[in-house]
């Protein structure tokens, strides 16, 4: 398997990671909890970017962007 591919398979998990925080995230903005709402619309045009690149990217910066993304995500949690 070359770096690239290995690359991609991270990248795939990592996005899929991202969007299952992502919708718990959401249900905790959406059952009132005040301070997730606000801190939620904040980051989820972050979070949109960096899936979007990931499907288009895969380079280590992309890597980097989405454990940054995942890390953000489990502060709200």
């Amino acid at each position: 398997m070359t770096h690239k591919t290995q690359l991609k398979d991270e990248l795939e998990k990592s996005a899929q990671e991202l969007r299952t925080l992502r919708d718990q995230i959401r249900v905790q903005a959406h059952l009132g909890k005040l301070d997730a709402q606000k801190r939620w619309r904040d980051l989820e045009p972050r979070l949109e970017a960096t899936l979007r690149r990931a499907a288009e990217d895969v380079s280590e910066a992309t890597r980097k962007a989405v454990s940054e993304a995942i890390e953000a995500v489990k502060k709200l949690s």
